[in-house]
C-alpha cells in the first residue's frame, strides 16, 4: 500500500444514523424528555422562556444566570423554574 493511498470509507457508514441519546428530567413536577448535553439556556429557548426576572433551581442548588449557558443538564435532574410577578 501507497503512503499516498486514502483509506476508503463505506457508503454506508457514513449515512448510518446514530440514535439519538435522551434524558429525562423532572421540571416543575413533570417529566419531559430531552437530547442529552442540552444547557440550561437551550432548555429555556425549548420551553419558550424568555423572561429575564426567573429563579432556577437544580436538584436544591440555585443556579446563577452566568452558567445557564454553559451548564448541562443530567438525566434524572430535579428543576424548578419559578418567574416573578409584579403587582401590588
Amino acid at each position: 500500500m501507497s503512503i499516498y493511498a486514502r483509506p476508503v470509507i463505506e457508503y454506508r457508514l457514513i449515512n448510518k444514523r446514530l440514535p439519538k441519546i435522551m434524558i429525562a428530567v423532572h421540571i416543575n413536577g413533570n417529566v419531559k424528555q430531552f437530547e442529552a448535553k442540552i444547557t440550561i439556556l437551550a432548555l429555556m429557548h425549548k420551553l419558550d422562556i424568555v423572561h429575564n426576572k426567573i429563579a432556577l433551581e437544580i436538584n436544591k442548588e440555585i443556579i446563577p444566570r452566568s452558567q445557564f449557558e454553559f451548564r448541562l443538564l443530567e438525566n434524572g435532574d430535579q428543576i424548578e423554574i419559578v418567574t416573578a410577578v409584579g403587582g401590588g
